[in-house]
């Protein structure tokens, strides 16, 4: 990264005038961790463009890896001012109206955000719905995952966060489907989304049907090739199913 960052010195040398040239040098002191330096370039850059888009949203990078929090949502909102199709503020602005308790705020940047980013990460979507919840919309919430399905496919991590979703809600038919649909497009995995069950049936005080799952996990992780189940992560896991059949035996003959 030094040699990128001496490569464009040595162009503005040639170049004092270019905006660009300082905003690259910008950005990458930022990523480096030289703030004080990118702060100067940002500078440097405002004589020569004072109308840019990037030199605030730089700015709030900076103030908002700093923790300078109103400072960031000052700059990246200006940056939103100058050029509406930046996705990143908006990313930012919903994280910062989280932290403020703000739901709906932070719901609606981050629905521009993903708007804005049709190549954004997966766990947005799950973020999407947790934000929902809080902001007491179960139909957003539920919506979130559709949506992430519809444009991502049925990855499994964005299923399994549907079905836990499902059981926070009370809805623990729904849940099941989604895993049931998760054991027939992992086969291999089928003895996890039975351990993933009996985990949030445990969760929900339900202890006989987490019992049940726990012992379905134990016959599929026992009908898995031998060799598999000889990795010590693998004999971990059987290990851990086995105390949990034995202690959810134990407390349910206790309760009667």
């Amino acid at each position: 990264m030094h040699e990128r960052i001496d490569v464009i010195s040595q162009q503005i040398t040639q170049n004092p005038e270019m905006p660009q040239l300082y905003l690259d040098r910008a950005e990458l002191n930022i990523q480096h961790e030289n703030y004080l330096a990118a702060s100067l370039d940002l500078k440097l850059a405002e004589r020569f463009a004072p109308d840019s888009a990037a030199i605030p949203l730089l700015r709030g990078e900076i103030s908002f890896t700093c923790q300078q929090l109103a400072a960031a949502e000052k700059f990246m909102q200006l940056a939103l001012d100058r050029c509406a199709t930046l996705a990143r503020p908006h990313q930012v602005l919903s994280q910062l109206a989280e932290q403020d308790h703000d739901y709906a705020k932070a719901i609606d940047h981050l629905q521009k955000y993903m708007q804005l980013a049709p190549q954004h990460a997966l766990p947005n979507y799950t973020r999407l719905s947790q934000l929902a919840l809080q902001n007491n919309d179960p139909q957003l919430a539920e919506q979130a995952f559709q949506l992430g399905i519809k444009n991502k496919g049925p990855v499994p991590s964005l299923l399994e966060a549907q079905s836990r979703f499902y059981f926070s809600v009370q809805q623990p038919e729904n849940g099941l489907a989604v895993l049931d649909s998760l054991a027939k497009q992992t086969p291999a995995l089928a003895y996890r989304w039975k351990i993933l069950e009996a985990e949030m049936w445990l969760e929900n005080k339900q202890l006989a049907a987490s019992l049940q799952a726990y012992q379905q996990a134990l016959t599929l992780w026992q009908k898995l090739p031998a060799n598999q189940q000889q990795r010590p992560h693998m004999q971990s896991i059987g290990q851990e199913i086995e105390r949990q059949v034995q202690e959810l035996s134990i407390q349910l003959e206790e309760s009667r």
